[in-house]
């Protein structure tokens, strides 16, 4: 293997069947969409189920298919959540005068 592919051997890589959602705290959904939408339902465990008709969803479905289905079968409109981050420092140029104008 080459060297500048060996920086990979140091990378940790989270194994997706070691999160569980369900006892973690810290997962957090951040649509207000998931208030009409439940994972946790009894009798389809693990699957998205509307909350207000119990319509089943796929497990492959999107938050803009719960958002659809809440619009046009419920007239909930789901407001879109907006977290930027802005950076707040000096941009400063790490090239010298002489070097930028070549």
């Amino acid at each position: 293997m080459s060297d500048s592919l060996n920086y990979l051997n140091d990378v940790f890589i989270l194994n997706i069947d070691d999160i569980n959602d369900e006892n973690d705290e810290t997962l957090q959904k951040t649509s207000f969409l998931w208030i009409y939408v439940d994972c946790k339902n009894p009798a389809h465990p693990g699957v998205p189920v509307c909350k207000r008709c119990n319509f089943v969803f796929s497990v492959k479905s999107s938050n803009t298919t719960f958002e659809c289905h809440l619009l046009n079968k419920h007239n909930i409109t789901i407001p879109k959540v907006r977290k930027q981050t802005t950076l707040k420092f000096k941009c400063i140029n790490p090239w010298p005068e002489k070097e930028r104008l070549e």
